[in-house]
Parts: C-alpha cells; sequence; structure tokens
C-alpha cells in the first residue's frame, strides 16, 4: 500500500520545478520547513525507497534554483513575518538547512565531490550562527542532528566532527547546574528543552559515547516533569508545556524522545514513559498530514516504539495511522512544503513506510 502511494504521489510531483513551486505556494519558497529544499528532502527519501534516479535528478535541480534565489528575502520569509522569527542560519528556517539536504542528494547520486562541497557550506553557514536560540527547530539543536546525519555521509572530515564537538559542547554547557536550558519555552521538542535533549542523545549514539552525566539528569527531569503533566491534566502551562498528541509540542515528540533515551541508557524508566506518551499520541494527535503539528508526525513515534516495545504492536499501530494520515486533506498554504502538511511531506511519510527499516522522523533522522 505504501509503496504504491509513493509511486502514485512521486508521479504527480514529476514537473514540478522551483519557477512553478513559487507559482502555487505562498512564500517561504526556499527553504527546508516550507519549500524547495524540504520538497527535494522528499524526493530524496522517494528516490531512496523505489531506486529512482529520476527522482534524485529532479531534488537536485530543485536544490540548485533554490539556492541559485536565495538572496531573495521571499526565499526564506513569509510575507509579514519578522527575520528574527525565521533565523537564517538554521536547519529548518535558513541556508545551511539547505546546503545539508542538497549533501544528501549528492551522496545519494553517488557525486563524491558535490557532496562535499555541501557539507563544507553546511558547516560555514551552521558556524555563523553558533550564538543563535538553543532549540531543534530554529537553533543549535538543529544544527547537532543536522551533523549528525551528515557525519553518515562524510564520517572522515575533521571539520564536520569538530563542528558537532562545538554544538554538543555549548549545548551541555548551557544546561546550567539548575533547571536545564530554562531559557527555552517548557518541555516541547519543537522550541524546548526535549528537542536539545534529542539531538544531544543522537550525537552521542553516532560517537559510540555514553550520555554525560549532565544529559542524563536533564532527561530524567524532563521525563518527571512531562509526566507529571500528563497525570494533571492535557491542558497547556503557561510556558508551553502541552500534553496533546502532536511531535512538535506534545505526547509524539516525548515519546520518540524517551525511545531515544532507553536505547542508548537501557533504563525502563525511559521505555514506560515512551510507552505512555505513545499511547497518548495514538488517541489524542489531530487527524491530518502535518508531520509537524498532527497524526502524520505521530506514526513516527509510533513506529520508533515498536524497537522499545516489541509486544505492543506498535508498527502496526503506526501502519494504520499513516494511512489515515496520507487520506487526510493536505495544507495548500505551502502546498509542496515537508513539515505542514504539504505534499513533500505526505510523499516523505508514504516512502518512509514503504521500507521495512525504521522511519526517521524528517529531516532529522529521528527513530
Amino acid at each position: 500500500m505504501f509503496r504504491e502511494q509513493t509511486v502514485s504521489r512521486l508521479s504527480r510531483l514529476r514537473r514540478v520545478s522551483y519557477t512553478r513551486l513559487v507559482r502555487e505556494q505562498e512564500p517561504p519558497f526556499a527553504n527546508l520547513a516550507y519549500g524547495a529544499a524540504g520538497l527535494a528532502y522528499a524526493l530524496l527519501r522517494a528516490a531512496l525507497t523505489l531506486e529512482d534516479d529520476r527522482a534524485l535528478r529532479q531534488a537536485a535541480r530543485l536544490l540548485d534554483d533554490a539556492l541559485a534565489a536565495s538572496r531573495r528575502r521571499s526565499a526564506f520569509l513569509p510575507a509579514r513575518v519578522p527575520p528574527e522569527h525565521c533565523p537564517r542560519t538554521s536547519i529548518f528556517f535558513g541556508l545551511p538547512g539547505m546546503h545539508f539536504v542538497r549533501a544528501l542528494v549528492a551522496h545519494a547520486a553517488g557525486d563524491r565531490r558535490g557532496a562535499s562541497r555541501s557539507v563544507a557550506a553546511f558547516i560555514a553557514g551552521a558556524r555563523r550562527g553558533l550564538d543563535g536560540p538553543l532549540e531543534l527547530y530554529g537553533g543549535l539543536a538543529g544544527v547537532l542532528s543536522a551533523a549528525t546525519v551528515l557525519s553518515e555521509v562524510e564520517p572522515a572530515l575533521p571539520e564536520l566532527a569538530a563542528l558537532g564537538r562545538t554544538v554538543r559542547d555549548r549545548l551541555l554547557a548551557a544546561a546550567g547546574p539548575g533547571e536545564p536550558w530554562d531559557g527555552l519555552p517548557a518541555n516541547m521538542i519543537a522550541h524546548g528543552r526535549a528537542g536539545v535533549a534529542a539531538a544531544l542523545l543522537q550525537w552521542a549514539a553516532r560517537e559510540g559515547s555514553a550520555v554525560p552525566g549532565r544529559l542524563l539528569d536533564a532527561l530524567q527531569g524532563l521525563r518527571r516533569r512531562t509526566l507529571a503533566i500528563l497525570a494533571r491534566s492535557s491542558i497547556p502551562e503557561p510556558r508551553g508545556a502541552y500534553v496533546r498528541g502532536s511531535f512538535c509540542s506534545g505526547a509524539a515528540g516525548y515519546a520518540l524522545v524517551f525511545v531515544m533515551a532507553h536505547r542508548h541508557t537501557g533504563d525502563e524508566r525511559f521505555r514506560t514513559a515512551a510507552v505512555r506518551f505513545g499511547t497518548v499520541a495514538r488517541s489524542s494527535s489531530v487527524l491530518g498530514p502535518s508531520a509537524c503539528c498532527e497524526s502524520a508526525g505521530a506514526c513516527y513515534a509510533l513506529a520508533a516504539l515498536a524497537r522499545a516495545d516489541p509486544a505492543g504492536r506498535w508498527r502496526r499501530r503506526a501502519e494504520q495511522l499513516a494511512a489515515r494520515s496520507l487520506a487526510a486533506p493536505h495544507w495548500r498554504r505551502w502546498r509542496y512544503n515537508l513539515m505542514r502538511g504539504g505534499e513533500g511531506g505526505l510523499l516523505c511519510l508514504a516512502a518512509d513506510f514503504a521500507q521495512d527499516a525504521p522511519p526517521r522522523f524528517p529531516p532529522f533522522g529521528f527513530f
């Protein structure tokens, strides 16, 4: 079913160029969150699933055209949104995210020189944002996650390893001796503490290193706080700690972080928390195609739980929810976007679930 969906959705997107994308959706047109880089990432996922070189070439053209237009405001910013709301040095909203995807596409196409150039451009762009926010979507945690993914493309590149260690150290230092990352809005994964913890866990797993004590303390605190909120109610706290079904600010994001924590530490308390939040994500996520805010994102968390709780039939539950999410109407405002219910996100969801391997949450690779 998912393979057929991938073939069908890819066939409808074959002729989408950067010019057509600009004509058919609102800005931003180029970045990973809403624009051409996000669609290129989805084409990459479909190309890997179907072994389709044509999709890879289309992704490369989209990215090259988007990079050529990257000096325009509309490449990165929606109308009437101030620049500080979409940091141009972030993976999600800025130029480093475009180079990140371009490196992955070049690597998949066997273009070693192109991959190396794009990784170098990613490193240069990311270094310009080292004094930026800590969060996953708009800041350093997103840079660390992307560096982890790219280290699979360029495992021996010392500059990439140096960037990852620099960002890791800054994030750990910001945890502080008291409340970790207390400048972030509560516990959510998109803009809060859970996203920083996830990126640090991902990097530690890639390095094969133990979880630093400061990170382990932060994870246990996150587990206690989120379970306490869940026990009280599903009403958001004043600082934005939601326990609803979404990835960005709710149960799906927490479930994914605690699956990662259990895998890396073996602590059963994390597995228990992951199952609790996975159950909430399955029952309370809003049905829709957005990986960020709706059930399409919860699918990835449920699939990740299949490894932590094999008896729970989580993969089957994830596939059932993915099928329903694919049938939901997609968002028209950013027609081709990856994360907010666009055609790129739906193609990525279908392609990820068409494989036997655990689906990795786009574009960060969490699973």
